[in-house]
């Protein structure tokens, strides 16, 4: 399920692509490739890179930090690392277990425990895992439909050859 739900995800940031959004969608993609969630914030003035409106805090994005957005993004930010770090989150979680289990405990009797562990439950997070892909999804399907709306062929933007190739799989 996870696979697809990424899947999906990556579909909708190749649609920024194509559509002509290339600064959001190299955003997304370095969201997607960090291995760390944590962003640099900056209380400075700039111009936000996805909104084009001032802004006074913003959040610092790039490999050599060529993007400021303003810091209202960050929450979409978080959301996009989540959904392409599910697999490592929990197995973080699953080490961080056997990290706290004695150290002469043998691995097959701290699986045992593990299963057996009312503390243990990554199900807790399934919830989370989900709402990130639906906010995500959503999020990316609203800013290219709206792109699509406001630069449609009969504005003298996007082509009618084009459109189609944007719409959702």
């Amino acid at each position: 399920m996870v696979t697809e739900l990424v899947h999906q995800i990556l579909g909708d940031i190749e649609r920024l692509s194509i559509c002509g959004l290339a600064k959001l969608h190299s955003m997304c993609e370095f969201v997607r490739l960090r291995d760390s969630p944590l962003f640099e914030t900056q209380d400075r003035w700039g111009l936000c890179g996805v909104s084009g409106c001032p802004t006074s805090e913003c959040v610092v994005l790039g490999e050599h930090r060529e993007w400021a957005v303003d810091i209202s993004y960050l929450h979409f930010f978080r959301m996009l690392w989540i959904v392409f770090h599910v697999d490592h989150i929990e197995h973080s979680k699953f080490m961080h277990y056997i990290d706290s289990r004695p150290c002469n405990e043998k691995t097959i009797d701290s699986l045992k425990f593990l299963q057996l562990d009312a503390d243990y439950t990554p199900e807790i997070h399934y919830d989370t895992y989900l709402a990130a892909f639906h906010y995500v999804h959503e999020t990316l399907s609203r800013t290219v439909d709206s792109y699509i709306d406001r630069y449609s062929c009969t504005k003298g933007g996007v082509s009618a050859t084009l459109t189609p190739a944007l719409a959702p799989q």
